[in-house]
């Protein structure tokens, strides 16, 4: 059930998934950026160069760390329940090159 009502977010872009600056986005998506610890890794001296995204939606939070040019991720792999949501994602991130 699950599956269909994402499958049917993916399709039809409802007001949370416009941008990554709106609906819950854009707070939701601060917050995680904030706690990710992508510049400095507590387990490591050094960044994440690849980041597994379970539950990627359309992409949003993937958009915004790739953006920024001081992260060093090198490849994002996108996975979501609904195929449609996988999609977008890539559609959204083709751009970067480096998402799969």
């Amino acid at each position: 059930e699950a599956k269909q009502v994402y499958n049917q977010f993916a399709t039809t872009s409802h007001a949370g998934g416009k941008d990554a600056t709106s609906g819950y986005g854009g707070p939701a998506i601060r917050v995680l950026l904030s706690m990710a610890s992508l510049k400095n890794s507590p387990h490591s001296s050094s960044p994440p160069k690849a980041v597994l995204d379970y539950g990627c939606g359309q992409g949003k939070l993937a958009e915004l760390v790739l953006q920024d040019e001081s992260l060093s991720v090198k490849k994002w792999v996108c996975i979501d329940q609904s195929p449609n949501m996988v999609h977008k994602a890539k559609e959204r991130l083709h751009k970067f090159g480096n998402v799969v």
